[in-house]
């Protein structure tokens, strides 16, 4: 039996509507109503060292990024539209108020700045620009 499989059966059974249960959520307080928590500043610091996290750019759906962050506090990636996609390098950190901070730059040396707050839901991986309850989030992907 495939885990997909076993997973709708016990969804059936416990009269848990599959769709609900993986759709992502819209805001930080569906997240944190869902099972989610916030990230600490030291559990963003070993989630982000070593990994590439990618997704849709913050305001804007059609741009992805995908960005590799070294343990040195160093990060270079891409990001990619219909028109075009440029190189990213910068600077990550996390913060004693539990954010992820970037300084980032494009090849153009156009700045992708700020500090962002970053939970987890499951093996999930979602970021918010506050964490307070009507904030929308944005669902990251992270391979190592």
């Amino acid at each position: 039996m495939t885990k997909a499989l076993i997973v709708a059966v016990v969804l059936a059974l416990t009269g848990t509507d599959a769709a609900a249960a993986t759709q992502s959520p819209a805001t930080v307080g569906e997240l944190l109503d869902s099972g989610g928590k916030q990230l600490t500043g030291g559990e963003i610091t070993r989630l982000f060292a070593g990994a590439t996290i990618g997704g849709p750019a913050l305001n804007q759906p059609d741009a992805k990024f995908q960005v590799k962050y070294l343990t040195n506090g160093t990060a270079a990636g891409e990001i990619s539209s219909a028109g075009g996609s440029t190189q990213l390098t910068g600077t990550w950190s996390a913060n004693q108020s539990n954010q992820y901070c970037q300084d980032l730059r494009t090849a153009q040396g156009m700045p992708i700045q700020g500090c962002f707050y970053y939970f987890t839901m499951g093996n999930r991986l979602f970021m918010a620009t506050a964490n307070g309850r009507p904030t929308p989030v944005l669902e990251r992907q992270v391979a190592r």
